[in-house]
């Protein structure tokens, strides 16, 4: 009914602003997403993101954003559209809208599940690597390994944290790392080799699971480490990691501790990946909305 009564000429799209918080929200929730109200925060009130919703007779029926990293790399997330109006090409009025806020930007990037994968082929978007989302309910248990190892980052650390993810991740997510060390420090570990950082792992809380990542390490057992310390501060809470495909090791070390595949995501770039960073010391991402 919804459907045959909908007149897109009554579809308003316009920015999000913080009022939006609530509307943007109860789409991710509806969806069975991760995402918490500090998620949304951190895209929508960054003035530098990219972020649309669709609104129909006062309600946000969809939704789409770009986090903006240093104008080198944007990246595409929380593209949802409430179910009742599928169907009415709302998630293309979206990203048509997001691509042409974007065009300043020298990358366009995305982690996209096997449907979305169809869709961004679309616009051009090219395949460069797979992810695997793997879940545990309940770690209990963890056994320390190489805590005399890791040291918490503090606030005196965190520019060299951001360099070295620039280094791995290819672009600047100074943002999202100050958001994710000050917000939950207790998350944030790192490994230091002759005074310099050579590893990190940063997690976040999460509507369902609480988020592993991002992990960035020089060996399969220097992350294993890092993700040790964090879960050894979480035991009893569900997790969620997302772990590259090639990283065959840590996905048979995390399923030995109880973890189990859920899905894939492919990681693609539009037109061209100026920016791919450096893949051999990316072990686990921050989740498909912030890359």
């Amino acid at each position: 009914m919804i459907k045959r009564l909908m007149k897109k000429e009554e579809i308003i799209i316009r920015e999000i602003e913080s009022k939006d918080l609530g509307g943007a929200m109860r789409l991710s929730t509806e969806q069975g997403w991760n995402q918490t109200e500090t998620d949304w925060k951190l895209i929508i009130e960054n003035k530098l993101n990219a972020c649309l919703l669709a609104e129909y007779h006062g309600e946000i029926i969809g939704t789409t954003a770009a986090m903006n990293y240093s104008n080198d790399v944007a990246w595409i997330n929380m593209v949802l559209v409430d179910k009742k109006y599928r169907g009415h090409g709302i998630s293309k009025i979206l990203l048509d809208g997001i691509f042409k806020k974007l065009q300043h930007c020298k990358s366009i990037k995305l982690d996209a599940t096997s449907e979305g994968q169809r869709v961004y082929k679309q616009y051009d978007f090219i395949d460069e690597y797979s992810i695997t989302r793997m879940t545990c309910n309940s770690l209990k248990n963890i056994s320390p390994r190489g805590d005399a190892l890791t040291e918490p980052v503090q606030a005196k650390d965190i520019s060299e944290i951001i360099a070295y993810d620039k280094l791995v991740f290819g672009a600047d997510r100074t943002g999202l790392i100050e958001s994710l060390v000050k917000t939950y420090p207790h998350k944030a570990w790192m490994l230091k080799q002759n005074n310099s950082v050579a590893g990190f792992v940063l997690g976040r809380d999460g509507r369902k699971y609480n988020q592993i990542g991002p992990v960035m390490a020089s060996s399969a057992a220097d992350a294993e480490i890092l993700i040790t310390k964090l879960l050894s501060d979480s035991e009893n809470k569900p997790m969620v990691a997302d772990v590259l495909n090639d990283k065959i090791e840590l996905i048979s070390w995390l399923s030995n501790l109880g973890f189990t595949q859920q899905r894939h995501f492919v990681r693609m770039y539009q037109h061209n990946n100026p920016f791919p960073g450096n893949i051999d010391k990316q072990y686990l991402i921050c989740g498909p909305e912030f890359g």
